[in-house]
């Protein structure tokens, strides 16, 4: 058990001095920001979006597949948050049209992807559910991690609104 002092009793000595390597404050010091001028100067000009080429014609099959499920998932969709998970998945299928545009993708990968999109448009999103699940299991996960939940997340509203 620590021995206590009672209050209002000297601090020892040690206890005040600074300990080698401890760092050191200043308290009564302060701080300016960086005049504003500066902050203008660094800050770049607003971007434009950059303009997106076509996806490549063996790729747009599986994009107006996907793309048409979307837009059916979203026709029907009455909750908001379903409105926002969709409005995501049309983010992440982005991402996806950006890898294939930019060729990105290996073939295996690209195999997948159209047979996940022929599933969906014949309706049977449990087997593209399956083949999601190979997908994640057999390829490189930092390859497909943009794209990969939105197209689940597709596939279960689809199932759960029967679109």
């Amino acid at each position: 058990m620590m021995n206590q002092e009672p209050p209002g009793a000297p601090i020892p000595a040690a206890v005040n001095q600074p300990q080698a390597g401890a760092p050191q404050y200043n308290y009564g010091q302060t701080y300016a920001a960086p005049p504003i001028a500066n902050v203008q100067q660094q800050s770049s000009a607003p971007t434009t979006p950059k303009e997106k080429g076509p996806i490549p014609a063996e790729h747009q099959e599986l994009a107006q597949s996907l793309d048409s499920l979307l837009q059916r998932c979203l026709s029907t969709a009455s909750h908001p948050q379903t409105k926002r998970k969709l409005e995501d998945v049309g983010r992440r299928l982005e991402a996806l049209y950006d890898k294939l545009r930019d060729n990105s993708l290996p073939a295996p990968i690209l195999t997948s992807l159209h047979q996940l999109s022929q599933a969906c448009s014949q309706q049977n999103y449990q087997a593209g559910l399956n083949i999601h699940t190979q997908m994640i299991q057999a390829s490189n996960f930092s390859q497909i991690s943009s794209f990969m939940t939105g197209l689940k997340v597709l596939m279960q509203v689809a199932t759960q609104q029967g679109v």
